[in-house]
């Protein structure tokens, strides 16, 4: 969590006479957790944040009030990727195993419209019959 953000959360408790001890009571949660946000040492959930708005009698609008600077995502780094299964937006190619499936099923399909009969239609029996 940014410190500005925790920096509001900590000004906005004490403006309203409340100990984190009191804070954490309020919404359910572990003092050293309420510690933690004010720190900006951990990454509360937007379910954490809401909660701690609703003890303190707030919006997040209020919570965020006054924070302008924005991040780059943490997980990048030179425009790659931290991990190499990193969900991605962009679709990714076929494995080695889906390609040989694919080749397999093609291969079976063929063989089977080979083995096939050559019956004649029904259209060509008429003809057949009518001659």
């Amino acid at each position: 969590m940014s410190l500005a953000l925790g920096e509001n959360l900590k000004r906005i408790r004490q403006e309203r006479g409340l100990t984190q001890q009191n804070l954490a009571f309020a919404a359910e949660m572990d003092r050293t957790f309420v510690s933690l946000c004010e720190r900006g040492a951990t990454n509360p959930s937007l379910y954490s944040l809401g909660t701690l708005c609703w003890c303190l009698q707030i919006t997040m609008a209020d919570l965020f009030a006054g924070i302008a600077h924005t991040l780059p995502p943490s997980g990048m780094t030179n425009g790659k990727k931290r991990r190499a299964n990193q969900a991605s937006h962009e679709p990714r190619p076929p494995s080695a195993a889906t390609l040989k499936r694919a080749e397999t099923m093609r291969k079976k399909k063929l063989a089977q419209q080979e083995a096939r009969p050559t019956t004649p239609t029904s259209t060509s029996r008429r003809k057949a019959q009518q001659s």
